[in-house]
Order: C-alpha cells, then structure tokens, then sequence
C-alpha cells in the first residue's frame, strides 16, 4: 500500500508531466499563430525561421526543379508543385533565381506572397488549432476540420512542417481542379488560369514561357517576337501559320496521346528549339480547327504525324512522316537542302 509521502510524490510527478505538456502546447500554438502572422504579413524570414529542416530541404528541391524542369516534367509534377514554380518563375526574375540560395529563394517567394493558395488555407477558420499532442520533439497538430498538420522541435525551438500544409493546399487544389473539369476545362488550362488569377499584372514572361526552364537563350527570339513558336493546339494559335514572309516548320498531329507525346519530345529537344526558333516560324496543326484543316487538305496531309519545311513562300523544302522520326534525324533530312542548311549554319556559327 502507497504511502502518503509516495502518493505525494507521484501526484507532484504527474501535475509537472502535465504542466511541461502545457507548456509545449502553448508553444506550438504561439509557433502557429506567428507563422499565420508573418504569412499575413508578408514576412518572408520569419517564415524561413519558424520552418523545420524538412520545409527547408523542400524548397532547395523546388528552386532546382524551378531552374531545370521543362514543360513536360512540371506537367508531371503534382497539381500544388506545378503552381509552385509557375509562381516562382512569375514572381521572381531569371537572374534571382540563378543565383538565390535555397535560403533567398524561400523567403523571397512569401515576401511577395506568391504561396497566395497555402496563405488562404490557413486563414480560413477551420484552420484553427482544435487539439494537439506532443511527444518527445514531435507534435501532432490536429485542425478544426480534423486535418493535421506536423511540428517538430530543433534547437528547442518549435518549427511547423510546411509540407504537411501543402499536402492539405495539394488537396483543395485537386478538388478545385476536379470541379473545373467537370465544368469543361482541361486540367492544365485551370492550372495556367490560377496562375494567371494569382500572378496578374506581376508576371514577368508570358504564361507559357513560365513552363520552360529559366535562362533559355534559345527562347529569347520566341520571347522578341521574331519567330512564333507553337505551345499548345489552341486554335487561335494555328492561325499564326498565315504570318507573312517567314520560313515554317509546320507540324501536322491529331488531339491523341501519343502525337502530343511525339511533338513535345521535339519541343523539349534543345537542339530543335535553337534550330526552330532561329530560322522558322514552328507551327503545330490538327484538322479539327479551320485553318489547320485547310493546311491538311493544300498538302494532302495522310499520315500523322507529318513534319513539313516551307519556304517564305510557302512551298514544301523537306517531309517527314511517322512515329519514329527523332529531332536528330529531322535535322539530318533538313541538310540536303542546301539553302536551310546554310542559313542554319549561319545561325549556329553567330
């Protein structure tokens, strides 16, 4: 039988248990309500300074993958990752983010506001702290709509796991998207749209360019106008297959998987963005729009998908046809035309 000494003892124990673990949770909490606060407020650093190692190392990831990733690795990125560094290539200029550090990238970003999706998830309401539990240096945070969220403890300080939040953004994301397309939108035209609400007047380069890596000089013609370069199988954008006095690479496709797949293996090819967009007008068609379909029938187009090399006058210098031609052996079937072959030369010795 427990002693009254004894009996005093494990009730002090447990009051200072329970005291400690009180303590730690109003720690957590003011964590919180500091990292909403400096969201609120714009503060880039001290944002940075509330974040845990895990949050840092996610934005040294997201810095290389916003210098490097062409458009078809950002398409291949999760739905919140695609609007990450659409932001950061809007907000921020090619030569910030050459040489920020991880560190100058993050807090640059939340001065200016560009995670604007992760800021209004944690703003609302039911974003509130509703209970939590600490256990060691870890503490599970548990919101008012029953989501969770992690912190963990470094160098006795309390830091928020910011990918924990950006996996709840991730999910309003998808559903934001998820109700788009049931509405008619492609998915990454509601993806470009959103940035467009976000960026607005702030953006730096045009919202396809943002898809592309940042420093591209093959692009800078493109970005000047001096050559059109297609993106998409929009319409409006095969209309510019009328553009006066220029030579053309006109690329024939369907709307099917595997034609976008083979044109965007062209596009992506650094070697056919300097050829292209040094040279020619590159122009991407389907029959399913009014001028793409006159092209079809003026060429007696048959197989898709085609590649045809047109003069300024419009006169086919070079076909190719089917799946497996690559940019290496377009470019080789281009050099038996002396006249494209030389002012290709040309473009490449300047």
């Amino acid at each position: 039988m427990y002693s009254k000494f004894s009996l005093l003892v494990v009730s002090l124990f447990i009051l200072c248990l329970f005291n400690a673990c009180s303590l730690e949770k109003q720690r957590v909490h003011r964590t919180y309500k500091n990292f909403k606060k400096a969201l609120d407020n714009q503060k880039g650093k001290t944002v940075y300074d509330l974040s845990d190692e895990e949050s840092h190392l996610y934005f040294q990831q997201l810095l290389r993958k916003t210098q490097t990733l062409d458009s078809l690795g950002v398409i291949r990125q999760p739905d919140f990752n695609q609007m990450n560094i659409i932001m950061a290539r809007g907000f921020l200029s090619d030569s910030m983010l050459v040489n920020s550090t991880p560190k100058e990238f993050m807090i640059a970003l939340y001065n200016f506001r560009s995670f604007d999706l992760l800021h209004q998830m944690i703003q609302r309401q039911q974003f509130d702290i509703s209970w939590m539990s600490v256990k060691n240096n870890k503490a599970t945070v548990h919101l008012e709509n029953d989501d969770v969220i992690y912190f963990n403890k470094e160098n006795d300080s309390w830091k928020i796991n910011m990918p924990t939040l950006m996996k709840l953004s991730d999910e309003h994301l998808k559903e934001a998207m998820r109700i788009a397309t049931s509405n008619g939108l492609d998915k990454n035209e509601s993806l470009d749209r959103f940035a467009k609400s976000k960026v607005g007047h702030d953006l730096t380069k045009p919202i396809d360019y943002l898809y592309s890596p940042i420093g591209v000089k093959e692009n800078e013609l493109f970005l000047n106008g001096i050559h059109y370069f297609s993106k998409t199988l929009d319409c409006d954008e095969q209309v510019n297959v009328n553009r006066a006095h220029s030579q053309k690479v006109v690329f024939f496709v369907d709307r099917s998987r595997l034609a976008t797949d083979f044109y965007l293996k062209f596009v992506q090819s650094q070697k056919f963005k300097s050829y292209a967009n040094k040279n020619f007008d590159f122009i991407l068609l389907s029959n399913y729009c009014k001028v793409g379909k006159r092209l079809f029938d003026k060429y007696n187009i048959r197989n898709i998908p085609t590649i045809l090399t047109l003069n300024e006058a419009g006169e086919i210098q070079n076909k190719s046809l089917g799946y497996f031609i690559t940019p290496d052996m377009f470019l080789e079937s281009i050099h038996v035309n002396g006249e494209v072959v030389s002012n290709f030369d040309k473009s490449l010795d300047n």
